[in-house]
């Protein structure tokens, strides 16, 4: 019996790709952005990311918000089941920047919260019809990032093709 591995190699992937510099790529006459750049080692921040299999309960949603928000100031939860509807009040109860790609009220979605505390300016965001991913350009404590939360297929044909669709859609529009 083969056995299905590919929603382990989903979470492993989201959760080494999500966060990800953008490098200068040998651009020295682009003056702007080399201003914005700055030493990664002054950035002083924690990342934590979750598959929170949906937070439409508010006990477990604030439960969820509250403890997170205790271990890192950028936060990436998956499966949030969230609806533009619930987007107004989630966005009080998170405190700080939020990022929304809806899915249904009780299938995917994800979020990004970046932590009141952060030096934060986005520059910009792209979110996927399928609901699936947020990614963010961003400047945090000066220095570029590029960064981006993911929700892949668990089925091993869309998960290939989700994949080449999300790196398609990154070196298209990104400067890396």
């Amino acid at each position: 019996m083969k056995k299905n591995n590919h929603k382990r190699s989903s979470q492993a992937f989201f959760s080494a790709c999500q966060f990800i510099l953008m490098s200068q790529n040998g651009k020295a006459d682009n003056t702007k952005r080399e201003e914005e750049e700055k030493d990664i080692e002054k950035c002083n921040f924690n990342a934590v990311s979750q598959n929170v299999k949906g937070l439409r309960e508010k006990i477990k949603r604030l439960t969820v918000f509250e403890h997170l928000k205790k271990k890192g100031d950028i936060i990436f939860l998956q499966e949030s089941h969230s609806t533009s509807e619930d987007e107004s009040k989630w966005r009080e109860e998170c405190e700080g920047e939020v990022l929304f790609s809806h899915g249904a009220s009780n299938a995917r979605g994800v979020m990004v919260i970046f932590s009141k505390k952060l030096e934060l300016k986005i520059v910009r965001s792209t979110l996927d019809k399928d609901r699936r991913y947020i990614i963010v350009e961003c400047l945090i404590q000066g220095t570029r990032f590029l960064i981006w939360n993911i929700y892949a297929p668990n089925n091993a044909v869309e998960h290939r093709t989700f994949l080449s669709k999300l790196k398609e859609e990154i070196f298209e529009n990104y400067d890396l």
